[in-house]
């Protein structure tokens, strides 16, 4: 809290904002990532590798002299957003533990695009 005038206590609305969202986050990690799971589970028809696959050969059909990870992954949020962003939202708020006030649609959709690129990763590796 800061003094502001006359002695009177003034609230930072915004970092309590962060913090109510930061205590939110670590409170319901794992309802989140337990519900994003069974979502891409449902709903998603093909794995990151083949998105990989694709994207890589498109790279080399349009003559391109790197890969970009940044470029692929944002490629694959777009797609995410695009085709399962609403449905994503709409499931979403009919679970008991989200608040809105803390999980924005474009955080919503993040987490889901690291989780599907991430959680592929893990499965590949075991």
């Amino acid at each position: 809290m800061k003094e502001g005038p006359q002695n009177s206590k003034v609230i930072d609305l915004s970092a309590r904002r962060r913090q109510k969202r930061l205590l939110y986050l670590k409170t319901y990690q794992s309802a989140l990532q337990e519900f994003l799971t069974g979502f891409i589970r449902r709903n998603f028809k093909t794995d990151i590798q083949v998105l990989h696959h694709h994207y890589l050969l498109r790279q080399v059909q349009s003559h391109e002299l790197s890969y970009e990870f940044d470029q692929f992954r944002q490629d694959v949020g777009d797609a995410i957003w695009e085709v399962y962003g609403e449905t994503l939202w709409y499931e979403v708020q009919a679970e008991r533990w989200f608040d809105r006030q803390c999980l924005s649609q474009e955080e919503l959709v993040e987490h889901c695009t690291s989780l599907f690129i991430l959680g592929s990763a893990f499965v590949a590796n075991e």
